[in-house]
């Protein structure tokens, strides 16, 4: 059985879920974006939305920011 070599973090508030999923190297190969409000059961994916770039660069600074407290 092979391991997954992806591991992802994720951060939620009151209107997102943020999720990155790293490689064993920590480059980020995937993000997801769910506006939780308007899309409770996660359907689309904003994190490639130009519209949105504001909201992933914060959620993914604040994903940093606990990764570096832990």
């Amino acid at each position: 059985q092979k391991s997954n070599p992806l591991h992802g973090h994720t951060v939620r508030t009151e209107q997102y879920t943020y999720t990155e999923y790293s490689d064993h190297d920590n480059n980020i190969v995937a993000r997801m974006l769910y506006d939780v409000l308007n899309d409770p059961e996660e359907n689309i994916n904003l994190s490639e939305k130009e519209e949105c770039r504001k909201v992933v660069e914060e959620l993914s600074n604040m994903l940093k920011m606990i990764e570096d407290q832990s």
